[in-house]
């Protein structure tokens, strides 16, 4: 016996006899060579789980299934001449599906499990494995698509993730949360490909998202942080503002409202939000660190070096891999005249992947 997926269109009667099962039968009428699902895209071993999934169990009754109208089939008395011999291999037949339909379901949760426990252990190649392996089991789960995209999106499959977020919205599943997933992978093709294109779309879906939940705090973050990658300072100032009304203890949406202040101009007003921000102890590390760079520029813009100095060195015991630091405490050093610990800072932010301070090397540390 095999098992196969019907795709297309059908004959009205070929149609009415598929609509749960066809059998089809030899000339005797009692042996079956095939049994074919169709349920327009959905595969067969999809439509077996569901049947598990959802407790339906198929009950047959022999008498109403012989004369062709019972609850399998609809009635099309020409296409079930039904011997008893059929019947009993049918049940068989139908037994065993149900079985494999458990046992898919049991096993593409179990891979589904693994996969978003090595996810949130952040080890990656291992949810990769499971996911994959829960995906091919049952391709139609909303959920194991769902977890799909995010293991997609830390592997920096951040196209395929897109396009598996936005099928589930139109499916309907977890429509903000997948607008804001679509958002952050855009939001990391913007970072990794230095595209301002990108930087547009996350905020497009940061919108999205944020349209159907307004108090969606990440939402608002993504919005922010992108508005700020293209320069949009005044949206991305009035935004965070919208947002600190609605989350006034988050010292995060005050250390952007301190980078927008800095940005048009107002650095006293900056600073009254950076040092919030830095004074916090619940603040998260790269926060912190942003805050005291960004608290650094200002202070090496006015020539207060020793300050400048102080709070960019603070900001790398926070953050020692922001090659952005590094460089702006190079030019600190440039200013007192430090010039082999310039040359030291403008080296490790090269090798951390900022190339254009390779002009600075060339200009300062050339011998």
């Amino acid at each position: 016996m095999t098992i196969q997926v019907r795709h297309g269109h059908y004959d009205d009667q070929e149609a009415r006899t598929a609509n749960m099962g066809f059998a089809k039968m030899g000339a005797d009428g009692s042996r079956v060579s095939t049994f074919v699902f169709q349920f327009g895209f959905i595969s067969s071993r999809t439509l077996l789980i569901k049947l598990c999934r959802n407790h339906q169990l198929l009950f047959i009754n022999l008498a109403s299934v012989s004369r062709a109208d019972g609850i399998l089939f609809p009635p099309l008395r020409q296409a079930l001449n039904v011997s008893s011999s059929f019947m009993h291999r049918k049940i068989v037949i139908l037994s065993t599906i149900v079985f494999m339909a458990c046992n898919y379901s049991r096993q593409s949760k179990e891979n589904l499990n693994k996969a978003i426990e090595n996810y949130k252990s952040e080890n990656y190649a291992a949810a990769t494995k499971y996911i994959n392996e829960a995906c091919k089991l049952d391709s139609s789960n909303k959920e194991i698509q769902f977890w799909n995209a995010k293991i997609k999106e830390q592997t920096k499959n951040c196209d395929d993730a897109i396009n598996i977020l936005k099928r589930l919205v139109l499916q309907g599943y977890k429509i903000d949360s997948c607008y804001y997933l679509i958002s952050r992978n855009y939001f990391q093709l913007g970072h990794y490909n230095s595209g301002k294109t990108a930087y547009r779309e996350a905020v497009i879906f940061a919108d999205s998202a944020i349209n159907l939940n307004s108090v969606f705090y990440e939402a608002y973050q993504m919005k922010i942080r992108s508005l700020y990658n293209i320069d949009e300072y005044n949206e991305g100032f009035r935004t965070t503002n919208h947002a600190v009304s609605l989350f006034p203890d988050s010292t995060q949406l005050l250390m952007l409202r301190g980078l927008f202040k800095h940005q048009l101009g107002d650095n006293d007003a900056a600073l009254i939000d950076l040092d919030v921000v830095i004074t916090k102890k619940s603040v998260d590390s790269p926060d912190i660190a942003t805050a005291l760079r960004f608290k650094g520029y200002i202070l090496l813009d006015r020539d207060s070096l020793n300050e400048a100095l102080e709070n960019l060195s603070e900001a790398l015991r926070y953050n020692p891999k922001d090659e952005f630091i590094y460089e702006q405490r190079a030019r600190c050093y440039i200013k007192k005249n430090l010039i082999d610990s310039a040359c030291m800072d403008f080296r490790k932010s090269a090798d951390l992947g900022l190339l254009t301070v390779y002009d600075d090397i060339n200009k300062y540390c050339a011998k």
